[in-house]
């Protein structure tokens, strides 16, 4: 295997086939660090993060896959075939229909850097499998998530000010920089205690001290959920975490057991906390409802139904949406992917990116069989960026299919 031969190199300067790898563990800690899902304007931490990113996918990779190279494999797995194909029929379409519409340059390119990030394990995970083999690359990828999610949680503290743990009906805002609604701290919010479980479940006690920092990097991500009101996210959260446990209860029961005895401890110290969060959960519901995202729906088939070109390929890249989520205001983004995507490709658009992830389904099975809590933390992140926010746009969301796709390779070994 590619990745025992890695492991096996003496210290010192990397074989070039760790770069891809390399690359993406810059861009992660960079993005994270000084990075924003949702930036104005991109500034040097996202232009840093995503030179990174075109390293570690190669700099052709997204010109082949935009001119259809992918479409010539006739081996490995059948998802990227059917990610090629879907964005080639995603891409193209829509963009000469911004193009011709006049879209601005910038509104266009603010639609099709988020493409790239929804087709990134078209564009990547190869590249780091073969550089790290299949394990060793999912370890990476969802190292790489767990990182960014708890850099944003800790940064969202940092710049509010606000003490972690703190609860109240309206958090003092990040300076629009939206870090608690990066896929990847809901991701890290589910991944990090599974594994700190899994660490404390073990009988040599070794794992104890990994088990706290992992336990405490989950906690924070959780906060930052909390301090963020975000109901979606956390019912999420908790459902996922369920799923997790149940799934082991078979073949570890001691595991569930300590779960159990983790989060009874938790809940027993911070009792009041939970109930002050439910009951704030509850009256942002009473207050809010569905925060007009169901009105959505109207904006995407008023477009579609303006003529037969709007249905079958939308407005175009770059088309600019009034809604009624964001009164006053033409934004670039729906709520959900699909009235996003009907909205600006169309049924060709929409149907093409259906499609691909149909096709990641089998990976998503084999995740669940092989690693429980990279698929729980999967199962948060992935409903709440396709159906309640636009975190689809944000590049959490594209590693998050990252890893998913590498599982397409049935990988094996322990989870954490």
């Amino acid at each position: 295997m590619a990745q025992d031969t890695i492991i096996a190199e003496p210290a010192g300067v990397p074989r070039p086939a760790a770069w891809p790898a390399l690359w993406l563990a810059a861009a992660a800690l960079v993005y994270g660090l000084f990075g924003s899902p949702t930036p104005d304007a991109p500034g040097w931490p996202e232009l840093a993060a995503g030179l990174c990113l075109v390293l570690a996918a190669g700099p052709l990779a997204a010109p082949a896959a935009a001119a259809g190279a992918g479409l010539a494999a006739r081996t490995g797995p059948r998802w990227p075939l059917v990610a090629a194909l879907a964005f080639a029929l995603a891409l193209w379409p829509a963009l000469i229909r911004g193009l011709a519409a006049g879209w601005p340059a910038v509104a266009i390119l603010r639609d099709l850097v988020p493409l790239l990030f929804l087709f990134l394990p078209l564009l990547v995970a190869r590249r780091l499998a073969a550089a790290l083999g299949t394990d060793g690359a999912l370890r990476l990828a969802a190292g790489a998530l767990a990182l960014i999610g708890v850099a944003f949680a800790a940064r969202y503290f940092a710049i509010t000010g606000l003490p972690v743990g703190w609860l109240g009906p309206a958090a003092p805002t990040d300076g629009l920089l939206y870090l608690p609604n990066s896929p990847a701290v809901l991701f890290a919010a589910v991944l990090l205690p599974l594994l700190a479980v899994e660490r404390l479940a073990r009988p040599a006690p070794d794992g104890w001290p990994a088990a706290l920092v992992l336990l405490a990097g989950g906690a924070l991500c959780a906060a930052a959920l909390a301090a963020t009101l975000q109901r979606a996210a956390l019912t999420a959260a908790a459902v996922a975490v369920a799923l997790a446990l149940a799934r082991r209860a078979g073949d570890r029961p001691g595991l569930v057991l300590t779960a159990v005895a983790v989060g009874a401890a938790a809940l027993a110290v911070e009792a009041d906390w939970v109930g002050r969060l439910g009951g704030l959960l509850l009256w942002k519901s009473a207050v809010v409802g569905l925060n007009q995202h169901a009105a959505e729906i109207a904006v995407a088939l008023e477009i579609a139904g303006r003529s037969p070109a709007h249905a079958l390929f939308g407005a175009g890249w770059g088309t600019l949406l009034e809604t009624p989520t964001v009164p006053g205001y033409r934004v670039g983004y729906l709520h959900a992917l699909p009235l996003y995507l009907l909205a600006k490709a169309g049924v060709i658009g929409l149907l093409a990116v259906g499609l691909y992830l149909l096709a990641l389904l089998p990976a998503f099975g084999r995740l669940w069989c092989g690693r429980p809590a990279l698929a729980a933390a999967a199962t948060a992140a992935l409903p709440i960026g396709l159906l309640v926010q636009p975190s689809f746009k944000y590049l959490g969301f594209g590693l998050v299919l990252t890893v998913v796709a590498l599982a397409a390779a049935r990988p094996d070994g322990p989870e954490a």
